[in-house]
């Protein structure tokens, strides 16, 4: 793939070339992020809406996400903010947050 800007008669337009005949990596699939606060969404949904955004990400009907990507800790979309360690040599460290 290659990015460029075409100007005519003063416009920009973009253009995005895709050169099939070679290639640069291997492509494995789409996916996105799971946080604290999807998985509370969901659990507050009934099972068939629940079972439908499943379906709509995963399923060969919907966008077929092939990976999910879950944060250590928390994050931006956590419910509050914590660590699994407040101490420097970790003898704290604890994922019963995440066994709730």
């Amino acid at each position: 793939i290659s990015f460029s800007n075409s100007f005519n008669n003063n416009n920009n337009n973009d253009l995005i070339s895709i050169d099939d005949s070679n290639s640069f990596q291997t492509f494995l699939g789409f996916g996105g992020a799971f946080t604290e606060s999807t998985g509370y969404a969901l659990s507050t949904v009934p099972k068939e809406i629940y079972e439908k955004i499943i379906d709509e990400y995963f399923g060969v009907n919907g966008i077929q996400y092939s990976f999910g990507r879950l944060p250590i800790g928390s994050c931006d979309f956590s419910l509050e903010s914590f660590s699994y360690s407040y101490k420097e040599d970790l003898s704290d460290f604890s994922i019963g947050k995440d066994l709730k």
